[in-house]
């Protein structure tokens, strides 16, 4: 992909920050250019260089972005990790803060143990604590730590905060997870923690250590995607799988045998009737990419993925979608600047987040937009034709695009429509499912009579015992409830013989597993 692309949209999340931020003197060109250097009055910085930055004419280095960060009085990391994300989506270099070789400078060494120490004991690390030791490994490719299984207790530590963390405390963690695969050491370690964790019985939350193995080409990784492919655990880990095919591919992590390993799977998975809509758009992008890096395999293999490849369904499947994205840009703008005109990032980034098929685009689009400041009015604009939507059930956002939605951008603002689509009659099941697992990452939490509420809700609509789908929302609903940590009806429902044996599991794992906050 075009690091031109990545250099605009850093060059746009360094703007908006700055033109929109809380300091008017700021907002102007050249006066932040003179802040920039202003511990460095010997060096100064013209301001046609902040111009090339916001304009992505010229790539910011992290040391850049950090301190646009300082200036503009944003936490520390709050912008390097969303530019990280940025760039690794669409596969630009970017140098690690790396030390000179050698040794470590003592007060380095002296803080890594520390950290290392800090991060046996549950409880005790930060996302910002995880970060700083992330930066400190990998800002020593040659780094060795003795015995080995180290950095497999690390990983075993960080992967179950990561993945019941929510907002920065869950960015932090994902951002230093991503620089422990990819150093060179730490990474097979991490790699083969990350597939532990994805066949780990009862757990919910395996779609997070099998994304994450898009950062790496480690052989456990690249073993784990294929296997999926062809004997998946379950539909998830199925679709969790081809998405991170979908960016290792282009990566080059896979080696010839792989490559023709993955065309064999995708030409099976092209005559499966029993995919959704949304993994045959998987398997024809797929189709189309893996044929562009093998154009000889076998001829069958060849003419079937050349036919999946032709099937691949619209980008955008919402009729009127631009129209859509385009309002909701326009009314976050006006909120912020009455005469704003229209900005063709932000329009672009809302249709992202909101019509996407492709998962990581949307994560990404959603964590660009949270880290300025038209977070807030993205949600409110959201949220409004959401219930809109929701309301007259015809046209608008699909309810399950626009939960979707919110809930990664953060807000509590949707609860009370959860709340409503969980225990009103007469919401169809697919709904419902959406709404259940948007509760465990939503913003805020459900008091618990609330909850008691839900789950009669869905016993009465035969959730108990009923078809795949009401399993799953049973599962999303025991999820919710650990997450807002409700520990004693969680119990409850962990030795509750009625429930489905996956939501047992899931109350189980989340009584050993509690929440990070920070």
């Amino acid at each position: 992909m075009s690091p031109s692309v990545a250099a605009r949209q850093v060059g746009w999340l360094l703007r908006v920050n700055r033109r929109l931020g809380p300091d008017p003197g700021l907002r102007v060109g050249r006066n932040f250019a003179a802040a920039f250097r202003a511990e460095e009055p010997t060096r100064e910085l013209a301001p046609s260089h902040v111009t090339r930055w916001e304009s992505g004419q010229l790539a910011a280095s992290r040391a850049v972005v950090a301190r646009y960060e300082h200036l503009l009085g944003l936490p520390a990391d709050s912008l390097v990790v969303v530019t990280d994300l940025i760039m690794r989506y669409f596969s630009v270099p970017r140098p690690a803060d790396r030390n000179p070789p050698g040794a470590l400078p003592r007060p380095d060494e002296d803080r890594l143990y520390e950290l290392l120490h800090r991060a046996e004991q549950p409880g005790d690390m930060t996302g910002q604590s995880w970060i700083e030791l992330a930066k400190l490994v990998s800002g020593h490719p040659a780094l060795v730590l003795f015995p080995e299984t180290i950095w497999q207790r690390l990983a075993e530590r960080l992967l179950p905060e990561l993945m019941v963390s929510e907002g920065p405390a869950w960015l932090l963690r994902q951002e230093a997870m991503c620089r422990l695969l990819e150093h060179p050491v730490a990474g097979r370690f991490v790699a083969t923690t990350c597939v532990d964790f994805a066949r780990m019985p009862g757990s919910t939350a395996f779609v997070e250590p099998i994304a994450l193995l898009d950062t790496t080409a480690q052989r456990p990784a690249n073993d784990y995607l294929l296997g999926q492919l062809d004997a998946p655990g379950g539909p998830r880990s199925q679709h969790a799988a081809m998405l991170a095919t979908i960016r290792k591919l282009p990566a080059g992590h896979f080696d010839a045998a792989q490559e023709d390993r993955l065309a064999r799977s995708l030409a099976a998975l092209a005559d499966d009737a029993t995919l959704t809509p949304d993994d045959r758009f998987l398997v024809s992008y797929l189709s189309r990419s893996v044929l562009r890096r093998r154009p000889r395999v076998e001829a069958r293999v060849r003419n079937t993925l050349l036919a999946a490849g032709r099937h691949l369904s619209p980008d955008r499947p919402v009729d009127g979608h631009e129209r859509i994205s385009h309002r909701i840009a326009q009314q976050a703008q006006r909120e912020l600047d009455a005469a704003a005109t229209d900005d063709d990032v932000l329009t672009g980034l809302v249709d992202d987040l909101l019509f996407s098929p492709n998962t990581e685009r949307r994560f990404l689009a959603t964590m660009t937009i949270s880290a300025t400041p038209y977070r807030t009015p993205v949600i409110r604009a959201v949220l409004s034709v959401l219930r809109r939507s929701v309301s007259s059930r015809t046209g608008g956002i699909p309810v399950g695009a626009g939960l979707r939605t919110l809930t990664t951008l953060g807000t509590d603002a949707h609860r009370p429509l959860l709340a409503e689509i969980l225990t009103a009659p007469g919401v169809s099941p697919a709904d419902r499912s959406v709404a259940a697992w948007a509760a465990p990452h939503c913003a805020g939490t459900f008091p618990v009579h609330v909850w008691r509420q839900v789950i009669g809700a869905q016993a009465a609509q035969g959730s108990r015992t009923g078809t795949e789908v009401q399993e799953r929302i049973m599962q999303g609903l025991v999820y919710g409830i650990g997450t807002d940590r409700h520990h004693d009806l969680l119990a409850d429902l962990g030795n509750d013989p009625t429930l489905p044996e996956s939501a047992r599991a899931t109350a189980s794992w989340l009584l050993r597993t509690p929440p990070s906050e920070a």
